[in-house]
């Protein structure tokens, strides 16, 4: 029977994608505040992302590999209507909500 990943594990396993792809990211939400001494009981990771239309296709492969389910398609219109998308791990109940950096200050 495989591990169940934890929520840290996920964490890591985005972190060190998006680092690869040369992605620069900031992880916000409740994880962020947990690592920081505020703990709080989260089933997900949120993230914000310098990412672009072009990115998505790169993107949607390197996670796939890392077992997770994303659609290439809600990134897309995720970036054009500047909202977000999910990301679901495959080995565990969590997931990422994930946005583009769609203004000056958000990273």
């Amino acid at each position: 029977m495989q591990k169940r990943r934890t929520i840290e594990d996920l964490t890591k396993e985005l972190a060190a994608t998006l680092k690869q792809l040369g992605i620069k990211y900031a992880i916000v939400g409740g994880i962020a505040a947990t690592s920081w001494g505020n703990i709080r009981t989260t089933l997900d990771i949120e993230v914000v992302m310098d990412i672009k239309e072009k990115v998505a296709t790169v993107l949607v492969s390197a996670l796939s590999k890392r077992s997770f389910s994303l659609n290439e398609e809600d990134i897309v219109r995720a970036v054009r209507e500047k909202s977000h998308f999910t990301m679901f791990d495959d080995k565990s109940v969590l997931h990422i909500d994930a946005k583009g950096a769609y203004g000056p200050r958000e990273l």
